[in-house]
């Protein structure tokens, strides 16, 4: 919930709980820590999540959730009070110091034997005693399990019945599902209407498996992957990840975890027993038999669901997988895609002209990577020379496939049977930076058009160039420099691309460029419709054809792809991002996810978090997270803001407030980050005009907060996209450059003792790390190798973190400094980009304890192929 949501409980709820601080969120609820004002008590008030609240009667539910007041045992959390205040759900429970059982696996990883035996066995007599009065749990999973004084205790008992059973049919309108993935039975995950008590023993079976291995059943890289092989796959025996762990024990544990409910115990008191006498062990299944296949096939509806790869029975709990007939005897086949492994993630994935091959863009820990396989292929197969690829692209005739190399700053492409690739075109100053570009279209005549940077405006054109390489064609000028060319797409057997037009807080137009005139006329959004070339315009009625895409992380454009043969590959699903902190070694926790979150810096006492929440690609409004209390308060300042930066005494926030046209240059601007007072501007850029374009961004506040440095471009039109990095006191002096030269300089900042400054240049055609002393700008020290950018010092000035271009790595570079003098002692590793944003904007900073980075992590949509989209 957010600042105002909270604050609008606690006046709802003033007259009987005092909401003290935000405890955590769960899967259905956010959890308070409160203050029970009649009985003088701490309590744990849970409110659930709107989109549930929203399809929920409050007197159904309030009705439903009293079923579970009356349960009683020592291992079952009770339920205090239920109600509705001001549209808000919320139950109370006891307030139990301690941890959940999560946060010790976390810890631990894998429990003794015998503490996993016993935390099992208790939890088994609390549900027993449960299902003896008719109430399942249906949600038993670590994190619903406290530790208090050795013993565990079950919360949220019979919640989830309370809420299927309040919204009736309507679940699937909450975009929730009832139920975690890794500890769901079989029988939850194929939507069956009556869920019984041995489906809560095989949920507590897959918890003791994860206590005893540490990890549970079934692992996969998606909810989707979980499902899939909670339904088709029997679970690895236990001793094959932990040897020690006794035969009886084994063998109860697999016997739990038999995906026919008639085959488990028949009660949790049965389960119980079997695992704590070892003499039932040769009454109960070996384990040999947990691993070998076609045990399910002993029911012939589970071995029909399995042969049909669970079509019909998914769709009731996910809405996966929709076959649809077409005309004329095809059919409209569509599936979900899975990425190579468990831990990568597909961020982009395209067909081929006939629509029979698909190639992906997978991220992982290690970087980027395409692969490849057809329709008629489950594995994918990696292509070789396209590490830290990304925009994959089809030739016209489905040969060939080009790539942004992002590593070497290259446009390539790779034959799709196999060879070496070649590169079309490379880094070219006054040209066009590769890493810039954005959907390319292959024409059959081998010429490809794509949208990248211009060096003139800034932001996205339309340029062409010739398969075999060359020098790109610029074919669109944006009208001013906040415009965006985008999404380009040739139009076969006619001169014509249709493109994407708009700027901020405008709606965007579909576009017809005539290649032979260089006219493009605006068209006026996923749809199929004729496109008449003599027109040019669409023309005849419009046919849906997808629903619930995806729109990119700008909001610019969908989330799709088609091929002429007709196979759509499209993302599912509201798209967005993770704030994300994330420790030296890469592992992250998540703080916050919503819609383009960019920019984030910590506090100077790391205690806060700022950001932007993008309302047009990389600008929005400004946000503060409270780390302590996990909310976020907006700061409202009314228009696009990029690039924020804290004072050094962490009263301020300092940003750029980025103009929409030539004759509202962009300013630099202060405001209180607790968001009162009036926001002060610090420095405005001068008109554009006509003979110069100023821009003033990315400014950073010089330790003592009396002077700021940034980023300065002043060029005239048509020259190559200069920077360079000035200062400016902020007692009303004027601004000053540091240096001025004709390569890009951007992203200074200064050391924490006020007497270095970092920043990147492209002098010497590639981007780069460089360290100056402050303020008389010494020799430089170039800190990086072979490509870096976005640089963020330590608190102790000892480090200097970057991003490398080279795979793609968040490096450290140790320095001595000592007087004018400075030196890379070291350059270490930390971890590569895998699913965090690095290379447009510096989304990330370092926590100034050194240890944890916060990062924008992406949240990728599913992604579906539809073959024969567009029969008729």
């Amino acid at each position: 919930m957010t600042h105002d949501d909270t604050e609008h409980l606690s006046a709802a709820l003033a007259e009987r709980y005092r909401i003290e601080r935000h405890l955590g969120e769960g899967g259905m609820a956010t959890v308070y820590l409160a203050q029970d004002l009649k009985h003088e008590r701490h309590v744990a008030l849970k409110v659930l999540k709107p989109e549930l609240a929203a399809v929920l009667g409050a007197d159904r539910f309030v009705q439903e959730i009293k079923t579970t007041a009356s349960l009683q045992h020592p291992n079952i959390l009770p339920l205090f009070d239920s109600g509705e205040a001001e549209g808000v759900l919320y139950y109370v429970m006891p307030y139990i110091e301690g941890e959940t059982l999560r946060d010790r696996l976390t810890r631990e990883t894998q429990l003794g034997i015998d503490d996993a035996v016993k935390i099992a066995v208790e939890i088994a007599e609390a549900l027993e005693a449960a299902h003896q009065q008719g109430v399942i749990h249906r949600d038993i999973k670590p994190e619903n399990i406290l530790l208090h004084g050795g013993r565990p205790m079950v919360a949220d008992f019979g919640i989830a019945l309370a809420v299927s059973a309040a919204a009736g049919g309507r679940m699937t309108e909450t975009g929730l599902s009832l139920g975690t993935p890794h500890y769901m039975s079989p029988e939850q995950a194929t939507a069956e209407k009556e869920i019984t008590a041995r489906s809560d023993v095989y949920s507590l079976a897959s918890v003791l498996y994860e206590m005893l291995t540490g990890t549970p059943p079934h692992l996969g890289g998606s909810a989707q992957q979980i499902i899939m092989k909670i339904i088709t796959e029997e679970a690895a025996p236990v001793t094959t990840l932990r040897k020690t762990v006794p035969p009886h024990v084994a063998a109860t544990v697999a016997r739990a975890l038999e995906r026919l409910p008639a085959d488990r115990f028949e009660t949790a008191r049965a389960f119980a027993d079997a695992l704590t006498n070892p003499t039932l062990a040769p009454s109960l299944p070996q384990m040999a038999a947990a691993g070998r296949p076609g045990v399910a096939a002993r029911s012939g509806r589970f071995a029909a669901v399995t042969a049909v790869a669970a079509v019909a029975t998914i769709l009731a709990v996910w809405g996966w997988l929709r076959p649809s007939a077409g005309d004329a005897g095809r059919t409209a086949v569509e599936f979900y895609l899975d990425a190579p492994d468990s831990t990568a993630t597909l961020t982009t994935v395209i067909s081929s002209p006939d629509g029979n091959r698909l190639v992906a863009e997978v991220a992982a820990d290690d970087g980027t990577l395409l692969y490849q396989r057809t329709l008629d292929e489950r594995d994918w197969r990696p292509i070789p020379g396209t590490e830290g690829a990304q925009t994959p692209f089809f030739s016209h005739d489905g040969a060939w496939v080009g790539f942004v190399s992002v590593s070497d700053e290259q446009l390539k492409r790779v034959p799709v049977a196999g060879g070496a690739p070649q590169v079309i075109t490379g880094a070219r100053r006054g040209e066009v930076d590769p890493t810039t570009i954005g959907h390319v279209a292959w024409g059959p005549n081998d010429t490809l058009v794509f949208s990248a940077a211009d060096h003139e405006y800034g932001w996205p054109a339309l340029f062409r160039i010739a398969a075999e390489g060359g020098v790109p064609e610029r074919l669109t000028a944006p009208g001013t420099r906040n415009a965006l060319h985008v999404g380009p797409t040739l139009v076969d057997g006619t001169d014509f691309v249709l493109f994407m037009e708009g700027a901020p807080n405008t709606d965007p137009k579909l576009m017809a460029l005539d290649l032979r005139s260089g006219d493009a006329t605006p068209d006026r959004v996923l749809v199929k419709q004729r496109f008449d070339p003599k027109a040019p315009a669409r023309e005849g009625p419009t046919q849906r054809i997808a629903d619930n895409v995806a729109l990119s992380n700008n909001g610019f454009w969908a989330l799709f792809t088609i091929s002429a043969g007709g196979t759509l590959i499209y993302a599912q699903g509201a798209t967005g991002d993770e704030l994300m902190v994330v420790s030296r070694d890469g592992r992250g926790q998540r703080l916050l996810s919503g819609p383009r979150l960019v920019h984030p810096r910590f506090s100077p006492s790391g205690d806060r978090i700022a950001f932007v929440r993008g309302e047009f690609g990389d600008v929005g409004d400004l946000w503060v997270y409270a780390m302590a209390g996990g909310t976020a308060q907006r700061l409202g300042f009314g228009g696009p803001v990029a690039d924020p930066a804290w004072s050094t005494d962490g009263r301020s926030l300092g940003f750029s407030l980025v103009g929409q046209d030539d004759d509202t240059p962009s300013t630099l601007w202060r405001r209180l980050a607790n968001g009162t007072g009036t926001p002060e501007l610090l420095l405005a850029a001068e008109p554009s005009g006509s003979t110069m374009q100023d821009n003033v961004w990315q400014m950073a506040f010089v330790p003592g907060d009396r002077e700021i440095v940034f980023r300065r471009q002043r060029v005239a039109p048509g020259a190559p996209d200069a920077g360079d990095v000035w200062r400016a006191p902020l007692d009303g002096g004027a601004p000053e450059p540091l240096f001025e030269t004709s390569a890009l300089e951007e992203h200074a900042v200064v050391a924490p003792d006020g007497r270095w400054l970092a920043y990147t240049s492209d002098e010497t055609g590639t981007q780069e790390v460089y360290i100056r002393s402050y303020p008389d700008m010494g020799p430089r020290t170039l800190v990086s190798l072979g490509g870096g950018a976005f640089p963020v010092w330590s608190q102790d000035g000892t480090e200097l973190f970057y991003w490398a271009r080279s795979g793609n790595w968040l490096v450290s570079a140790s320095l001595q400094l000592d007087g004018a003098s400075a030196t890379v002692v070291d350059r270490t590793r930390l971890f590569r980009s895998g699913r965090f944003r690095n290379q447009a904007n510096r989304n990330y900073d370092a926590h100034p304890n050194g240890q944890e980075f916060v990062m924008v992590g992406g949240l990728p949509s599913q992604i579906v192929v539809r073959v024969n989209a567009l029969d008729p």
